[in-house]
């Protein structure tokens, strides 16, 4: 494929939502784009904004918290596998506000809690943590969280 139609195809492909770097590259290829005019487009893509990994990191943390209630943790390990930076992944994470965060655990312990049928203190405290750490939350928050709900 000819370079300026695979920029062309990359440059819609990018406009449509966030992308990033690897998503992008991996898209190339699946085209039939060649290693060195991959490296080449991408960059283009990087220079005219198309790509941005601080925007890309920013909204899919953002819509990962909203959408889906996860933790800042697993947010952080599936930015890590779409081949994002660890520093673009820390300044991502902290733009996620703190006390919506903890609300948002808050809420989701109280709903499994719900779900809990019968059971002695320990059993429901064990499986609401299980539950947060498996939605990537952080440990000191989750205690800090069960502890709150369970000695209501």
């Amino acid at each position: 494929m000819e370079k300026i139609k695979a920029l062309e195809k990359a440059m819609a492909f990018c406009a449509r939502s966030e992308k990033s770097r690897k998503e992008t590259a991996r898209y190339l290829e699946s085209l039939g784009v060649n290693a060195e005019d991959t490296g080449e487009i991408i960059s283009k893509l990087i220079e005219e904004k198309f790509i941005d990994e601080l925007r890309y990191a920013e909204a899919f943390a953002r819509d990962k918290f909203r959408f889906n209630s996860w933790g800042k943790k697993k947010i952080s390990y599936q930015l890590g596998s779409k081949g994002i930076p660890p520093d673009i992944i820390d300044q991502a994470l902290q733009s996620l506000d703190p006390d919506e965060y903890y609300e948002e655990l808050k809420a989701q312990l109280q709903k499994k809690l719900n779900t809990i049928r019968g059971g002695s203190y320990y059993e429901k405290k064990s499986k609401l943590l299980r539950f947060a750490a498996g939605r990537g939350y952080e440990t000191d928050l989750i205690y800090e969280a069960v502890d709150e709900l369970l000695h209501k």
